[in-house]
């Protein structure tokens, strides 16, 4: 699956503004809620940590939220290499879609290319 970047670059390559415009609208949003879910995760840290010893509650906590986003980020590749997210088969589908339409207008273009260079 392409990543974001890719798509932007075909994107940008195509001239599509609109799935350029779509694309960066959503990535800012996504950047919007990494930044509420930071302040939600530091505000419980600031919570369960003693007053006093910051610093070395903070290095656990840290390790704590890296082990989380690392299971976090196994279970999703393992979602998506098993297919089990719903949005991937709807992208495949609609990758197989526009395959198939190029194909049938490729095969369109030669038969038009054989009909002009058949003699009359």
């Amino acid at each position: 699956m392409p990543s974001d970047a890719e798509i932007l670059e075909e994107s940008a390559r195509k001239g599509d503004i609109k799935s350029l415009v779509i694309t960066m609208i959503m990535s800012a949003l996504g950047f919007l809620v990494a930044l509420q879910w930071r302040d939600a995760i530091q505000e419980t840290i600031d919570a369960w940590v003693p007053q006093g010893e910051g610093l070395f509650w903070t290095y656990v906590a840290a390790l704590l939220v890296t082990i989380g986003a690392a299971a976090a980020a196994i279970i999703l590749v393992r979602l998506k290499q098993a297919n089990l997210l719903p949005e991937e088969k709807l992208i495949g589908r609609a990758r197989r879609m526009r395959h198939q339409e190029a194909m049938r207008q490729r095969a369109k273009q030669l038969e038009q290319e054989a009909k002009e260079g058949a003699p009359a």
